[in-house]
C-alpha cells in the first residue's frame, strides 16, 4: 500500500525472528530496524533465580525495579530461600512532599511468590524480642513516633508510653480510632518536647 510498517512490541521474552516470521504470511513489508524491543536474553538472564541467593532482604530502596523485584520473586520460589522484610510503611514523607513507601510492593512480593516474610520493622514480634533484650522495662519507656499502624501500634505490643508527634502523615484523629494504635500523649512537633525538657 506504499506505507511504512513498523512493529512495537512490549513483549520482550519473543525474539524479533519470531515477530518476522508471524507477519511474513500477511505480506507486510517488514524490515528488520522496524521492530523495537528490549533485549529478550538479557531481560530472562536479570529475573532467573539465582541459585547463590540465599536470602531475600527488602525494604525501602530508591533504586528499585521491575527486574529486582521479578528476581526477587523468582529466588523466593526456592522454600530453603530467607525472606526477610523492614519498613511496611505504605506512604513515606520526604520533605514537602510523600512518595510510595515500600508496603505496597512488599505487599506484591508476598503475593507471587506465595511467602510470609520474617517481619523485623514495626511493629513485629522479632524486633519487640529484641528490645526486650536490652530492656526489661519497657512500661517506664516513653515510645515516640509519628505513625499510626507502625509506631503507635508497636509501642502497644511492648507496653510503652506512647507519644504521637504531628509531623507525620497520620493525624491524632485517626490514631485514636483503635485502642491499640491511640497515643497516651500528644504533640503538634517533637520540639516542643524538647522545649518542656530544657524548662524543667
Amino acid at each position: 500500500f506504499g506505507k511504512k510498517v513498523y512493529l512495537v512490541t512490549n513483549n520482550s521474552t519473543i525474539s524479533s525472528e519470531h515477530y518476522y516470521k508471524s507477519v511474513e504470511c500477511t505480506r507486510l513489508n517488514l524490515p528488520s530496524p522496524r521492530v523495537f524491543e528490549t533485549d529478550p536474553v538479557a531481560t530472562i538472564k536479570e529475573v532467573l533465580d539465582r541459585p547463590s541467593v540465599k536470602a531475600v532482604v527488602f525494604d525501602f530502596d530508591i533504586t528499585c525495579n521491575w527486574s529486582m523485584l521479578a528476581l526477587a520473586v523468582s529466588c523466593l520460589k526456592r522454600k530453603d530461600v530467607l525472606y526477610i522484610t523492614g519498613a511496611t510503611d505504605e506512604w513515606l514523607p520526604v520533605g514537602s512532599m510523600t512518595i510510595m513507601g515500600p508496603g505496597p510492593l512488599m505487599n506484591m512480593i508476598n503475593t507471587l511468590s506465595g511467602r510470609k516474610p520474617i517481619s523485623c520493622g514495626k511493629p513485629s514480634q522479632n524486633l519487640k524480642d529484641y528490645i526486650l533484650e536490652k530492656s526489661n522495662n519497657l512500661e517506664r519507656c516513653l515510645f515516640i513516633g509519628d505513625t499510626a499502624k507502625q509506631d503507635m501500634k508497636f509501642a502497644s505490643m511492648c507496653g510503652c508510653i506512647k507519644l504521637l508527634v504531628g509531623t507525620g502523615l497520620d493525624t491524632l484523629e485517626k490514631t485514636q480510632q483503635e485502642d491499640d494504635t491511640c497515643p497516651d500523649y500528644y504533640l503538634p512537633s517533637l520540639g516542643q518536647l524538647f522545649s518542656v525538657c530544657s524548662d524543667a
